[in-house]
């Protein structure tokens, strides 16, 4: 997509080849406006051809020309990119010439929702994943936490079975480089939750130690605690099917600076004391939980909301230890 020479620029509505539209303007000027907005002249004329040609429903390579015109003046404008989709497919056009001519676009709005879709569009209907998770990588190596990006290639993955395990080595890089990346950690959960085969005992293991190694590195840091806890309900097990985690937890528990190893331990003293309710672990899960509120402060009512869980726990069960 390449931009306009303004300084040979010629309205749309004074060319020849759109003598034919009657432009349609966005507002009737002989009534009053709230706000008034100051688009650029060239836009406005523009959008105000484009507002005819979408009236009569117009598939043409001149209207194919507007909306590439349009985007690059508001690449946030999600109808033209609609419009112009609808073009692209009904005029038969090469697509993956299309993906080619916008990857600058890309790099440039890579923040953009609409122009990844655009290009989910195409792959999708080119059913083809061509070279587009190179087209990721580049992406990400300029922006790490990309939403849009990290969106896309899980989209790519799901729809093109692209589940290769380079791609745990591709993650493990990212968190190498900055471990708090959220955006990594869960582009590792959504590996395992979405490839077609199942988690084995064997696999869980080796991210739960690689879960732990990244904590003992980094404990203040809940996104490999989050981990932990998705990649053992995603093998159906618990916390107390792994000792090592609860020694991990009692290890660092005890650091005021951070609140997740002792929320861990205090999920697993639960599920313990669920099996074998006792006054001392009560009193005990009630002392965890005060330690919990002091770190915590801003969430306080959530850990009032677990201790009434806890006491109504008790009710059930005839257990009366307060």
């Amino acid at each position: 997509m390449d931009e306009e020479d303004n300084t040979t620029y010629v309205p749309y509505s004074k060319r020849p080849e759109w003598s034919d539209i009657e432009p349609i303007p966005q507002y009737d000027e002989s009534l009053p406006r709230l706000i008034h907005i100051n688009y650029d002249k060239e836009y406005t004329d523009a959008m105000d051809c484009f507002r005819a040609i979408v009236k009569k429903k117009e598939i043409s390579e001149r209207a194919l020309e507007l909306t590439e015109f349009l985007i690059n003046y508001n690449p946030a404008h999600y109808y033209i990119w609609k419009y112009r989709q609808e073009l692209l497919l009904k005029l038969n056009c090469d697509l993956k010439k299309e993906l080619v001519n916008m990857e600058e676009n890309t790099y440039s709005w890579m923040k953009s929702y609409q122009i990844w879709h655009h290009r989910q569009v195409l792959v999708d209907n080119l059913n083809d994943p061509v070279d587009e998770m190179e087209t990721i990588n580049v992406v990400l190596e300029m922006d790490s936490k990309n939403y849009h990006a990290w969106a896309y290639r899980q989209w790519l993955m799901t729809r093109f079975n692209l589940f290769d395990k380079s791609e745990l080595d591709y993650i493990d890089d990212f968190l190498l480089e900055d471990i708090r990346n959220n955006s990594a950690w869960n582009q590792r959960m959504f590996y395992y939750n979405n490839r077609p085969s199942i988690l084995l005992d064997a696999e869980a293991e080796n991210e739960i130690n690689y879960a732990i190694e990244k904590i003992k590195i980094l404990p203040n840091n809940k996104c490999p605690w989050t981990y932990l806890k998705g990649i053992i309900e995603l093998n159906e097990k618990t916390l107390l099917d792994y000792p090592d985690i609860e020694e991990l937890c009692t290890q660092l528990k005890d650091d005021k600076s951070c609140i997740f190893p002792l929320s861990m331990y205090y999920d697993i003293s639960l599920m313990k004391y669920k099996k074998n309710p006792t006054k001392e672990s009560y009193e005990n899960l009630l002392k965890i939980l005060k330690e919990l509120e002091d770190r915590d402060f801003r969430r306080v009512n959530y850990w009032n909301h677990k201790r009434n869980q806890l006491k109504f726990f008790n009710k059930q069960n005839d257990k009366s230890f307060d």
